[in-house]
C-alpha cells in the first residue's frame, strides 16, 4: 500500500481553549478537499483527553483518510514526518511515536466514523490514501489534546468484533451492511485491518503466497475492500464499517514497532465468512 502525507492546517476547531473533559464523547470532524489536483485538511486545533467520536468527511473525488500519529514531548514536524516515512519502509519508530487511530479509507463523497479514546499529547494527521500532491506534505496539521481526562468514559459496545493479536486476526457478528464494529488490538504492536472480499475459488493460502512477492494477480479484489486505521496494542476503535455478504480477507501490512517485515508475511492473514 502506498502512504502518502496528505496535510493542510484547517481551523475547524477554531482558537478557544481546551474544555474541561467529560464523560460524554467529543465530537470533532475533519474534512478532506481537493483543489487544482491537491488535496487538503480542515482539522480541529484542540481537544480534551478522553472519549472522541470522529468524523471524517472525504468531499473529494478520490479516496481519503485520516490517519493520527500521537507523539508524546517536543518534536519537529519534520521528525514525525521523517519516522513515519521510515516505519512505511519497516524501519523501527521512535518511543515517543505512537499510532494514534483514526478514520481509515474512506470513499470520494461519503463520510466514516469512528469512536476512541484521546491520550494526551500532539496528534498529526496524515492521509494514507491520497495519490496526489498535498497541500503541506513537509508540515502536517495537528490536534494539541491536553487537560484533564475523563476516566469514566466508555466506548460503545456493539455486536460485531474483529480482534487483532500477533500475528492473527479474529472475527465475531459480522453482517452484511453498514454498521459499527469494534477493532480490538489485544496485542503489543500496532496492527491495523486491512479487508478485501476474496476472489471466487481463491483461499488464504494463496493470499500467503501472494503477500509474500506480490506476483501475480491477487487473489482478493482490493477495489472492493478498505482499511482501517492503525491503533496500537492495547487500543480499541468502533468503528463505522460495510461488508458486502461474501468471504473476507483480513491483513495487516503494518510492522513491529522495532521495524521487521509487514505482519502478513509473518502470517497475519485470516478468512472472515460475513452472512
Amino acid at each position: 500500500m502506498t502512504l502518502t502525507v496528505l496535510a493542510a492546517a484547517g481551523c475547524g476547531g477554531g482558537e478557544s481553549e481546551p474544555e474541561e473533559a467529560s464523560a460524554e464523547p467529543q465530537i470533532l470532524s475533519i474534512r478532506v478537499t481537493e483543489q487544482g489536483g491537491t488535496s487538503s485538511l480542515e482539522v480541529p486545533k484542540t481537544a480534551v483527553p478522553g472519549l472522541v467520536e470522529l468524523t471524517f468527511e472525504n468531499a473529494g473525488s478520490e479516496p481519503h483518510s485520516a490517519e493520527l500519529i500521537r507523539v508524546e514531548g517536543v518534536h519537529s514536524a519534520a521528525e514525525v514526518v521523517e519516522a513515519l516515512g521510515a516505519a512505511q519502509e519497516g524501519a523501527a519508530v521512535p518511543e515517543w511515536f505512537f499510532a494514534g487511530g483514526g478514520v481509515g479509507t474512506t470513499p470520494p463523497g461519503e463520510s466514516r466514523t469512528v469512536t476512541q479514546s484521546f491520550e494526551p499529547g500532539t496528534y498529526h494527521i496524515f492521509d494514507t490514501e491520497a495519490e496526489g500532491p498535498t497541500a503541506t506534505d513537509a508540515e502536517p496539521p495537528t490536534i494539541a489534546v491536553t487537560g484533564e481526562a475523563a476516566a469514566e468514559a466508555e466506548l460503545p459496545d456493539p455486536p460485531a468484533t474483529i480482534t487483532a493479536s500477533e500475528y492473527a486476526f479474529e472475527s465475531e457478528g459480522l453482517t452484511p451492511g453498514a454498521s459499527p464494529v469494534a477493532f480490538e488490538n489485544a496485542g503489543e504492536q500496532p496492527h491495523h485491518i486491512v479487508a478485501a472480499p476474496l476472489r471466487e475459488g481463491a483461499t488464504v493460502e494463496d493470499l500467503e503466497a501472494f503477500v509474500e512477492d506480490e506476483s501475480g494477480p491477487p487473489p482478493v479484489d482490493f477495489e472492493r475492500g478498505f482499511s482501517t486505521a492503525v491503533v496500537e496494542g492495547g487500543d480499541t476503535q468502533v468503528v463505522d464499517l460495510s461488508f458486502e455478504p461474501t468471504n473476507y480477507a483480513l491483513i495487516c501490512f503494518i510492522s513491529d514497532r522495532e521495524g521487521g517485515p509487514p505482519h502478513a508475511q509473518l502470517g497475519m492473514v485470516a478468512e472472515a465468512v460475513v452472512e
